[in-house]
């Protein structure tokens, strides 16, 4: 090590002690002309006594900045991570990643707020896009999974069960047209029993990839009422359909329309029965 004065020669023993000591000048030196010392994280695994912890800050070769507690040659504990591209990681660290409660926010508008597992979003958190997305719930590996409520600049809400980032089990949608599904969800679609609430009526029955299908009943907004089977949205099967005058039919239909045999009465008393 030379100096403009002096010059001065350091015995070591080992190469270990020689990094640890070239990067203590590193520091200093750095420190010295209000300059923030650079590394690769991989390489600070060779800093000297890894056992204690203690508060740093550093700026790495990728451009990316630390600022907390540093433990066993990891980030561990309370710090403020940045990344090149400007996101924000903000919390407890250990092992390098997000464990326990912790805060994203990237310049993009994302965010999210909650508990992190190994990195990744887990338990509860909120996970926000600007003022148009957020997810109020629970996740699981990153994932959504758990009770939850995922809210769409305001043209839909969905809030129920989800599995895996998709809706799975019973859950609500609420559109801004003032439609609303309560029933349950197989794979983000809903299938199974439910209810709609929506311009056409409401509608009682089953479902199967996100259509009527199956035994349903519907009381529709003209007045009229259909009880029978469906399929893909429309009556197809056996049925019976009563108009809002109190005329009657009961039989088959197929893709809405009366078709094989039936039996129509009029209010009058009027009555036919045989093929459609």
């Amino acid at each position: 090590v030379l100096f403009p004065e002096d010059a001065f020669v350091i015995l070591l023993n080992t190469a270990q002690e020689k990094e640890a000591v070239a990067t203590c000048i590193h520091g200093a030196l750095a420190a010295l002309f209000n300059k923030k010392p650079k590394w690769k994280l991989e390489d600070l695994s060779k800093i000297g006594d890894t056992t204690q912890r203690r508060i740093i800050s550093y700026q790495f070769n990728d451009e990316s900045f630390y600022e907390g507690e540093w433990h066993a040659a990891k980030m561990c504990g309370q710090g403020i991570y940045t990344l090149q591209n400007g996101t924000l990681l903000q919390g407890t660290f250990q092992n390098n990643k997000l464990n326990g409660i912790g805060f994203l926010k990237c310049r993009n508008g994302q965010s999210y707020q909650g508990e992190w597992k190994a990195g990744l979003p887990h338990s509860y958190g909120i996970y926000t896009i600007k003022n148009y997305v957020k997810y109020d719930g629970f996740w699981k590996n990153g994932k959504k999974q758990g009770k939850g409520k995922f809210e769409f600049n305001e043209l839909a809400t969905y809030e129920g069960n989800w599995l895996n980032d998709r809706l799975e089990g019973f859950a609500v949608a609420k559109m801004k047209d003032g439609s609303v599904y309560e029933g349950n969800w197989v794979d983000d679609k809903r299938t199974g029993k439910g209810t709609l609430k929506n311009h056409e009526g409401f509608y009682d029955g089953g479902w199967a990839l996100d259509k009527k299908n199956g035994f349903g009943k519907m009381n529709f907004a003209d007045g009229s009422y259909y009880e029978g089977t469906w399929c893909e949205n429309t009556m197809y099967g056996t049925g019976t359909l009563i108009l809002r005058d109190g005329t009657k039919y009961e039989g088959d239909w197929e893709n809405g329309i009366k078709v094989g045999k039936g039996v129509m009465i009029w209010p009058n008393g009027d009555k036919f029965e045989g093929e459609w």
